[in-house]
């Protein structure tokens, strides 16, 4: 089953150059100098760090969405890629030959492991490749055990990433088998690329190499053995040896001599092309596409016209008065929304059927003569919610993205589906009359009777809604199946991010 990539906070903005010049330095070295035995400098770089550069921010803005961004992660244009820019690993080699790597997650992917990796040219720009690890669950924990035997070159893949596809996968998939049964790989330059080395911390070098190029070895016939032997480093001379020419062969021992050929290296480096990478995101975090989401409709643009997350900030702002406000937002084909304010209550919002605005995203408030935490209503609707979705438009990847938001005086509660199969079988179970008044039952039971026990009638306010909180998530994490609970506070100021947690 595909991994996810865990991750932080979201998401990118274009105006994100304007940083202090005091800033401290807060980069970790991994490796800190360069020698014999150590040929790679590798840095862990923060955001804000690897943002001073340029080139490499222009390089992200061209394949960043810019709609209601934070700047932790870039989604690509057709969001289907996201990128993780909170930590960025920096890695470089004696010739200066540096790239940026950063975690990611595809939601079109079924690979545990995949990077970005933008590397230096000759021009002081970047390529921009994705770099994907063909391993076993099994194989990944041995990486992050620091076990990189695992990594071989049949099993790490690069993939060119189109910065100007705006529809379909942004990957061009496929490579070519030498002569020489090398793999060879378009990079998004324009060259094709092969795995030069893999070193035991795992940092891989790629080097240019084209199958008809002399990079390939040529056979003697007759019963004579193999000509075509190379003094480069690797097999088929696609590796020089520094000031001298790579690939020059030695004659076959067969009728016919070894061909001579491959291209020169580069003075020192032996490789030309050079493009390095190391995997990166083997830690355990990864990324979760449910916080994603969830930034992307409460994280303010920089126009403040973001409509989902203005929507919050005039629930919040009328929190104390009654009744019940709700509404419900369906996306169109650009990506903008459409508005339906419902009816509310005292005590109810009354959310429409969902074939009538076919919505994907429902937001309502609890105002201060209610609890300050979801109900049981609205954890049976969330339900609802799905199931009306999937007869709606049966399978469509829109069902799974559904968002239910509760705004209280605490902050904002969300639920996202986790699991399809199992949040349809909580529906069917408790939305007969028996099992529906079992779950209202159980509900006030283990939230509101336990937090009324346990503050004992000598609670201050605050710590009786600190107490509903904690019993609510408790009774989410053992009475309810199928959904995600994330909270956030709500942050001092309305244009401030909010800061979801899985809870």
């Amino acid at each position: 089953m595909k991994k996810i990539y865990l991750f932080l906070k979201i998401l990118f903005i274009t105006g994100f150059l304007i940083f202090f010049s005091c800033e401290k330095d807060d980069s970790i070295l991994i490796d800190e100098e360069f020698s014999n035995s150590n040929p790679f400098k590798i840095e862990k770089l923060t955001f804000q760090q690897a943002s001073k550069n340029s080139a490499l921010v222009e390089k992200l803005n061209n394949f960043s969405n810019n709609s209601g961004l934070n700047r932790r992660i870039v989604a690509t244009h057709n969001n289907d890629v996201y990128i993780d820019t909170d930590i960025v690993t920096y890695i470089e080699d004696l010739n200066g030959n540096h790239s940026y790597i950063f975690s990611m997650y595809s939601s079109n992917s079924n690979y545990l492991l995949e990077n970005l990796v933008l590397s230096n040219t000759i021009d002081n720009t970047y390529r921009a490749n994705i770099i994907q690890y063909d391993i076993t669950e099994d194989e990944l924990e041995q990486l992050k055990n620091g076990n990189h035997n695992v990594l071989t070159s049949r099993n790490v893949i690069l993939k060119p990433f189109e910065l100007n596809s705006l529809n379909g996968s942004l990957f061009r998939n496929g490579y070519t088998v030498c002569a020489c049964g090398l793999h060879l790989y378009p990079g998004e330059d324009g060259l094709n690329y092969v795995v030069d080395e893999i070193f035991p911390d795992g940092t891989i070098t790629w080097i240019q190499h084209d199958c008809g190029g002399g990079g390939s070895s040529s056979s003697g016939s007759s019963s004579g053995d193999s000509g075509g032997n190379t003094s480069g480093s690797n097999d088929g001379g696609w590796s020089g040896n520094g000031n001298t020419d790579g690939g020059t062969t030695s004659p076959g021992d067969g009728n016919t001599n070894g061909t001579s050929g491959g291209t020169s290296g580069t003075n020192g480096s032996g490789t030309t092309s050079t493009l390095i990478t190391t995997p990166v995101g083997i830690d355990g975090t990864k990324i979760d596409p449910h916080l994603i989401e969830l930034n992307k409709i409460t994280t303010q643009n920089e126009n403040e016209t973001n409509i989902l997350r203005n929507y919050i900030n005039q629930l919040r702002n009328n929190v104390s008065n009654p009744p019940e406000e709700g509404g419900e937002f369906s996306i169109n084909t650009d990506g903008s929304y459409n508005f339906f304010p419902v009816q509310g209550y005292y005590s109810g919002t009354d959310f429409l059927p969902v074939s009538l605005n076919n919505p994907l995203i429902r937001i309502h408030k609890h105002h201060t003569g209610l609890d300050p935490v979801p109900s049981a209503q609205d954890i049976v609707g969330m339900a609802s919610f799905y199931m009306q979705k999937e007869q709606n438009t049966p399978n469509s990847n829109q069902n799974t993205n559904i968002t239910s938001i509760m705004v209280s005086q605490l902050g904002v509660f969300a639920f996202r589906v986790s699991n399809k199969s199992d949040l349809a079988n909580f529906y069917n179970t408790y939305m007969d009359s028996g099992g529906f008044s079992g779950f209202i039952n159980a509900y006030a039971i283990h939230v509101i009777e336990k937090s009324q026990r346990e503050c004992g009638g000598t609670c201050t306010d605050a710590e009786y809604k600190a107490l509903l909180k904690q019993n609510f998530i408790a009774f989410m994490n053992s009475f309810v199946w199928g959904i995600d609970l994330y909270f956030a506070s709500h942050p001092a100021n309305l244009t401030d991010d909010y800061n979801w947690s899985k809870q």
